[in-house]
């Protein structure tokens, strides 16, 4: 006959806890029932209230072009102007809003405004949509980066 020791579950759960820590793969074990705590990125601002990954990937996207306002609590990235080439006369403005949920294509929305000399021009209706893709690709690569780190 097997005899059980007692232990009271505040011990059981420390010494669960140092298992984890200790035992390299464990906290990723499904079989636990255990859910991995993801990694964040750097510079991740605390009150951000959308995905890290997505604000991220808009950050280096978006990098080429001056920031001229990033609210973490409402999603939004607002650049200033800036020169697609130097010396073309040709600059952009992109404003990105994210919205909170999964890395997903309805968790982005960019407008692309662009002026040729100082003058409004069109933007090709593709721009944004190429912009949202390259937000999200990023995203992605960060995310895979870092879960990778992780393990």
């Amino acid at each position: 006959m097997r005899k059980s020791i007692g232990l009271p579950s505040k011990f059981r759960a420390a010494a669960f806890g140092a298992l984890v820590a200790l035992v390299p793969g464990l906290s990723a074990c499904e079989t636990l029932g255990l859910v991995p705590v993801p990694f964040i990125p750097e510079n991740t601002p605390e009150n951000l209230t959308v995905d890290p990954y997505i604000w991220a990937g808009a950050q280096e996207t978006l990098n080429f072009l001056p920031i001229a306002s990033a609210d973490p609590v409402a999603g939004r990235i607002e650049t200033g102007w800036g020169e697609v080439a130097a010396g073309s006369g040709e600059q952009v403005r992109v404003i990105v809003q994210i919205y909170p949920g999964l890395v997903s294509a309805s968790s982005v929305a960019v407008s692309v405004y662009r002026r040729v000399n100082g003058v409004d021009a069109g933007v090709n209706p593709e721009t944004a949509a190429t912009v949202q893709q390259a937000i999200l690709l990023r995203a992605r690569q960060i995310k895979t980066a870092l879960d990778e780190e992780m393990y």
